[in-house]
């Protein structure tokens, strides 16, 4: 999956373009500092081995990252 920050839905392909780079950077680097290594432009890759508590962990460092840059992804 890939995320995409934007302050419009990205319906197309074309939509991407209006994506914020800038806050896509920002969370590739809060993830990373929280132990998550992602592809810096943004695709993120579950292995199927991923368990429970690990796809926890990582659903929590996101909701983290949503409270602690409210300002930039709200």
């Amino acid at each position: 999956m890939t995320l995409h920050f934007s302050a419009k839905e990205v319906k197309i392909a074309a939509d991407v373009q209006a994506s914020l780079t800038d806050v896509r950077e920002l969370f590739f680097f809060d993830m990373l500092k929280k132990g998550f290594f992602l592809a810096q432009r943004g695709m993120i890759s579950l292995m199927t081995v991923t368990t429970k508590a690990e796809l926890e962990t990582f659903v929590e460092a996101v909701h983290q990252f949503l409270v602690e840059r409210k300002e930039f992804v709200c």
